[in-house]
């Protein structure tokens, strides 16, 4: 009986101690070539996302980029303020803030910062 009641607290242990892994989405990766030329990012997030949540994060970089966020369809539009690659590094920390750690485009998945290195920059 103490064995299963260890086992039982050890795998409860386990399971509450891994981080959750919270994935974007780029909504049309056809057209995010020209995404980076307009300054104007779409972006799928989770269902788990909140507007309270988004936009308490996105007042952070108002002096780099407007985020608009639609509760129903979970797209968050980002609309760059100065279309340069060091504003859409600052994107990662909006990620981050929003407990981002991958972004999807095209099938594959990337860190954010692997995103802003091959996608962004």
């Amino acid at each position: 009986m103490k064995i299963i009641f260890f086992l039982f607290i050890l795998v409860g242990t386990y399971s509450f101690s891994q981080d959750k892994i919270f994935e974007a989405k780029v909504i049309n990766s056809q057209e995010f070539s020209s995404s980076k030329i307009s300054g104007v990012f779409e972006f799928l997030f989770p269902s788990q996302t909140q507007k309270e949540v988004i936009s308490k994060n996105a007042d952070y970089y108002t002096s780099f980029f407007n985020v608009d966020y639609n509760d129903v369809t979970k797209i968050v539009k980002i609309t760059m303020l100065t279309n340069d690659s060091q504003s859409r590094q600052i994107m990662n920390r909006f990620f981050i803030s929003n407990k981002i750690s991958q972004i999807e485009m095209n099938g594959k998945l990337f860190k954010v910062e692997e995103f802003y290195q091959k996608q962004l920059k």
